[in-house]
């Protein structure tokens, strides 16, 4: 990862102390039943809402400084600020015996590590084995990323384009090219 900035770094502290405190309270306050008290859903719902901003403003600043080749650091940073109030928020619910509470719980932090993942986690490119025989644009395809054709001409081929030898695969990501291969054989084998 590239350096942030002195006032980046005071701020994703800051960033991350709000995040960490508000994934933990809008959890707690929604314990309280809408009979019992409304106004603890509205609270829990202001604060998770804040907690999602905050989340998705951290991922803004830190996508202006990744670096492609290093994916692991981003990932451990944010594992190491959901894991634990995470840790935390089980044990609270599971002192209380409010065991569908954590279900939830694991959904939206199994919702923050998808996320995660498809911005910073290592690149994966697969490519569909429905046919044997000669590749085409559309049988390329990415989780996280961005995949072109470019063919011989400088166009860019369309999905149903046969794939030919000398044809550039430019692999891509917020449409910074990241890899670019050049295509020496058009053969598919298992």
């Amino acid at each position: 990862m590239r350096q942030l900035k002195f006032f980046e770094k005071i701020l994703m502290f800051l960033l991350s102390v709000v995040f960490i405190t508000t994934l933990f309270f809008s959890h707690v306050f929604s314990i309280k039943t809408v009979d019992e008290d409304p106004r603890f859903l509205i609270v829990s719902i202001v604060i998770f809402a804040i907690n999602i901003g905050v989340f998705f403003w951290m991922i803004k600043i830190l996508k202006r400084h990744y670096n492609y080749q290093n994916h692991k650091g981003i990932r451990i940073f944010f594992y190491s600020i959901i894991i634990p109030p995470a840790m935390a928020l089980v044990a609270y619910f599971a002192s209380l015996n409010k065991y569908p509470y954590i279900l939830v719980y694991v959904f939206i932090i199994s919702m923050y590590a998808y996320l995660i993942n498809k911005e910073f986690g290592r690149l994966s490119i697969k490519i569909k084995r429905d046919h044997d025989g000669e590749l085409f644009a559309g049988d390329l395809y990415t989780f996280n990323g961005d995949i072109k054709v470019r063919g011989k001409n400088k166009k860019m081929k369309g999905a149903a384009e046969r794939i030919a030898i000398g044809d550039v695969i430019i692999i891509s990501r917020d449409s910074e090219p990241i890899i670019t291969l050049n295509v020496i054989k058009n053969d598919k084998k298992a």
